[in-house]
């Protein structure tokens, strides 16, 4: 597991209330995991930060933000 740093680009206007405001997850089982991950380690790799688009809550008692899109920063 890697850990990173999250700035929320719209502060605390998020409309969902998940139990973590400071964890992001996605779970095996939902649409983009693949994509998502493949993403990640590649971005770890390559030592470059990368962004989100989160909706709704998901992980373990839904109780992080959920990753619905990703792209590597420049």
């Amino acid at each position: 597991m890697a850990e990173v740093d999250i700035t929320m680009l719209n502060g605390n206007n998020f409309p969902e209330q998940c139990a973590s405001s400071s964890w992001v997850a996605i779970t095996p089982s939902e649409l983009g995991y693949e994509i998502i991950t493949s993403t990640l380690m590649l971005a770890y790799a390559a030592n470059k930060s990368v962004s989100f688009y989160v909706t709704g809550c998901s992980g373990q008692n839904q109780s992080s933000k959920r990753i619905t899109s990703i792209w590597v920063n420049d």
